[in-house]
């Protein structure tokens, strides 16, 4: 599942649309719980501030009506949405990324780097433009990756050059240049094998995938998925896992 709270609330699962999940009041109580998603929210909490002018019995009343609605809007294996008698919470789990979590992650790492000195770093420029990709925030973040290959080329850096073609790649795609996208995809392909760095190779595999699809894209996601040795725990993995279903499913 991908929920992106950065513009309008969107929340999908695979390639789907939760489409359901369409009403203000939702939209809201979807959002404040991911925003607090380490602390659970009790339900008077929930339900004073979705109705703040109504009746304590009522807005409860309100409340329980409305988490109904919710566990009919998600999928019917999510478990990610924890209701008991007295709380509501939204469980932290790798099978749901959310990009305001991704932008605090890249943000975090990005002020670690500083602190250790790598501010004059492709590396540290790479974690600011993923925090801007996280926000959507393409322009900034490409800036960002410019500045980043800069110092590549003057400090002749060559070790984070996947990550960074695979940031540029995202946000080229989110600027809405497809063809360049898969430029910086397949540069970040090439590199990754360079260094024989296995889950670069697959994050840039399983993004030209999703672009083109083609036979050999296939082909050379499935390689590099085989031998890929980090778990199947991984989003990455789950994520090639579904593009190759859904290639020879429609190559059959």
């Amino acid at each position: 599942m991908r929920i992106e709270l950065f513009g309008s609330l969107q929340i999908t699962c695979g390639e789907q649309n939760i489409a359901r999940i369409n009403t203000n009041r939702l939209r809201s109580l979807v959002a404040f719980l991911v925003l607090h998603i380490d602390s659970a929210q009790t339900r008077e909490q929930l339900a004073f501030r979705l109705w703040p002018e109504s009746s304590e019995s009522q807005a409860r009343t309100n409340l329980r009506q409305l988490l109904h609605h919710l566990r009919r809007a998600l999928p019917a294996d999510c478990c990610l949405l924890a209701i008991d008698n007295h709380t509501v919470r939204w469980r932290r789990d790798s099978s749901c990324s959310i990009d305001v979590v991704e932008f605090d992650a890249a943000v975090a790492q990005a002020g670690i780097a500083r602190q250790l000195g790598n501010a004059d770093h492709a590396f540290y420029y790479g974690l600011l433009a993923e925090a801007c990709a996280a926000a959507s925030r393409a322009g900034e973040g490409l800036a960002n990756v410019a500045i980043g290959f800069a110092f590549q080329s003057k400090n002749g850096e060559t070790w984070a050059s996947w990550d960074v073609h695979r940031i540029q790649g995202d946000l080229l795609l989110q600027s809405g240049d497809r063809e360049q996208a898969k430029a910086s995809y397949q540069r970040a392909l090439e590199a990754a094998r360079q260094t024989s760095s296995r889950l670069f190779e697959l994050r840039a595999a399983t993004r030209l995938c999703r672009l083109r699809s083609s036979a050999d894209d296939i082909l050379a996601l499935e390689q590099v998925f085989r031998s890929c040795s980090e778990g199947s725990e991984t989003e990455d993995l789950r994520e090639s896992s579904r593009l190759l279903v859904r290639g020879h499913t429609s190559g059959s």
